[in-house]
C-alpha cells in the first residue's frame, strides 16, 4: 500500500502536515457523531498518508469500538454547548459523559466545571489553535492531578468515555509534535463565544 507513516510527517511540507491533521480531526468527529464507531488507538503508526492523493489510510481496525447513541449525543450537546456559550447545557451533558458524578464532593464538582470551562474557552477563541505553543493540555493535567492528590477517592469516567478521550489526547499530542495551527472552531462547527458554567 502506497503512503508514508504518519510518524514521518515531520519530513513533509507544512501544508501536508496541516492536511493530515485536519483529516484526522474530521475523521474522529465522523467516527464519534456519524459512524458511531471509533478506532480508539492513539498510536498513529496505524495510519499512512498518501501525499499525492491527499488521503489518510487506516491500517489497523483491531481496537475499533462502538460508540452508543446516548454517549454520542451527549458529546454533541457538550461540545456544541461549550462552543456556543450554552453553559447550562454543557454542565447537564457532563454527567452522562462521566466528567461529573453525584458521588463527587461538591467542591470537586465545582473544580471540574472550572476545568471544563477553561478547556472550552480556549478552543472557542476566534483564532487558530497553535498546537506547538499552547500549554492547555499540560495545564489541565496539572489541575486534575492536584484535585486527585487531595481526594481519597478516584472518580473516573466510564471506559467508553476514556477510550474516546484517549483518541482525542493522541490527536492533541500529534498536533503538538507537528506544531500545526488549526482553526478548531471551524472544524468543530462552533460559531459563538464560550461562557462560563460558573457565572451566575
Amino acid at each position: 500500500m502506497l503512503g508514508q507513516p504518519i510518524e514521518d510527517l515531520l519530513q513533509l511540507l507544512t501544508e501536508d502536515q496541516l492536511a493530515v491533521m485536519e483529516a484526522l480531526i474530521d475523521l474522529s468527529l465522523k467516527e464519534l457523531f456519524d459512524f458511531r464507531i471509533m478506532q480508539t488507538d492513539s498510536n498513529f503508526t496505524n495510519f499512512l498518508y498518501d501525499a499525492e492523493a491527499k488521503w489518510v489510510v487506516l491500517l489497523d481496525f483491531g481496537v475499533t469500538r462502538p460508540v452508543n447513541v446516548v454517549l454520542s449525543a451527549a458529546y454533541a450537546r457538550y461540545l456544541n454547548a461549550g462552543l456556543t456559550g450554552q453553559e447550562a447545557s454543557m454542565c447537564s451533558a457532563a454527567p452522562t459523559l462521566g466528567f461529573l458524578n453525584e458521588a463527587m464532593p461538591q467542591s470537586m464538582q465545582y473544580e471540574f466545571v472550572e476545568i471544563m470551562h477553561l478547556a472550552s474557552k480556549e478552543l472557542a477563541k476566534d483564532q487558530v489553535f497553535q498546537f506547538g505553543q499552547n500549554e492547555l493540555a499540560h495545564d489541565l493535567q496539572q489541575r486534575g492531578l492536584q484535585i486527585a492528590e487531595r481526594s481519597r477517592e478516584v472518580y473516573l469516567p466510564p471506559p467508553e468515555t476514556l477510550y474516546i478521550q484517549r483518541k482525542m489526547a493522541g490527536l492533541y499530542l500529534l498536533g503538538r509534535r507537528l506544531k500545526v495551527e488549526v482553526d478548531l472552531k471551524k472544524r468543530l462547527g462552533g460559531n459563538g463565544p464560550l461562557c462560563s458554567c460558573l457565572d451566575g
